[in-house]
């Protein structure tokens, strides 16, 4: 079973630790790291590429890019994603969203 099953989720978890409503925790994504074999982002919007070497992902005004060898895609279910394979680094750009 994958560590990563629990429904509940990290947020509910601050939640509950700080008294806080679920809406206060905020919309920035939450990471997890395993090692440099897996990672969760927690609260993804859109998963805007992907293949075995480049992961990127739209989270709450973020551009976050998961570089790596024998990237895999997991978990793709309830905002959240799990990057796993070897990782080797992690780029976050903040992204303004375009007003028309």
């Amino acid at each position: 079973m994958s560590k990563h099953t629990n429904n509940r989720g990290l947020r509910a978890t601050l939640s509950d630790l700080t008294s806080l409503p679920l809406e206060a925790v905020g919309r920035a994504p939450l990471f997890q790291m395993f090692s440099d074999r897996e990672m969760i982002i927690e609260g993804a919007e859109i998963l805007e590429y992907y293949d075995d070497s480049l992961a990127k992902i739209r989270s709450g005004g973020m551009s976050i890019s998961v570089g790596g060898t024998n990237l895999i895609i997991k978990c793709l279910a309830n905002k959240n994603i799990a990057v796993s394979g070897r990782i080797n680094n992690i780029e976050i750009e903040n992204v303004r969203e375009s007003v028309i």
